[in-house]
């Protein structure tokens, strides 16, 4: 469990040095919130994750709920004043166990500590990697996962992902851990600034086409994903006005 959580803290670092002008205080206007996304499986099983925000928009509650392999869980945040995750409770039953992270004077995360052990975490500048427990991670400009392990993520330049509006330099490390108990990983696929188009692998059957429906205000409302023209996970996003 504590090498799967390692995968977080390669995430964070990389989410907390990216530039994001989302984190700044939220205008007056209304913006649209994820406030529910139902996920079904190719085998038709349902996954619920349910979101709730702070007064600037930062997520602050996350509940995932299955009727399938998912074990049911919430995830509690807390930040910082840049408006960095500071740490985030995973609750899990009678089970709770307490995320850390430590930062560099650049703001990059340089630690995470899970309950009463430390990790590093390393970052190259030459690969633009950030690295821990055999894991790799690459974000783009926008602050979106582009790379994980053999999985190249491909983003659109000018549509909005389901997270468009949220605010956070590192909330999309919701991606990488809140399904790391539970047999399918299912966030990772869904939770960006900007909208996924495909997905590109040297496995084949990794090799993901989006299919995504925009509502009025051109937010994701319905996402297919589909695997060599077989549907993998069919997505729909409910949002909230805050």
């Amino acid at each position: 469990m504590k090498k799967i959580l390692l995968f977080i803290a390669i995430a964070s670092a990389a989410f907390s040095c990216s530039d994001d002008d989302s984190s700044k205080n939220p205008a007056s206007e209304p913006v649209s919130l994820p406030s529910k996304i139902t996920i079904h499986n190719e085998i038709d099983v349902k996954t619920v994750y349910n979101l709730t925000y702070d007064a600037k928009r930062r997520i602050q509650n996350l509940t995932r709920s299955s009727d399938g392999v998912n074990v049911d869980a919430e995830l509690i945040y807390s930040y910082n004043d840049k408006d960095m995750i500071e740490g985030c409770d995973f609750v899990m039953g009678n089970t709770t166990m307490r995320l850390t992270f430590g930062y560099n004077n650049s703001d990059m995360l340089q630690s995470l500590q899970l309950e009463d052990e430390t990790f590093p975490i390393a970052y190259s500048s030459v690969t633009q990697l950030y690295t821990g427990a055999s894991v790799a991670i690459k974000l783009n400009d926008n602050g979106d996962l582009s790379h994980v392990n053999s999985i190249d993520f491909m983003h659109s330049s000018d549509k909005k992902g389901v997270f468009n509006s949220v605010v956070g330099k590192n909330f999309q490390l919701n991606n990488l851990y809140i399904d790391i108990v539970g047999a399918q990983q299912l966030f990772l696929f869904f939770g960006s600034r900007s909208a996924i188009e495909n997905t590109i692998s040297a496995a084949a059957e990794s090799n993901y086409d989006y299919t995504t429906t925009y509502d009025e205000a051109g937010y994701p409302s319905h996402i297919e994903i589909r695997s060599q023209n077989a549907l993998v996970y069919d997505a729909k996003i409910e949002y909230t006005n805050q």
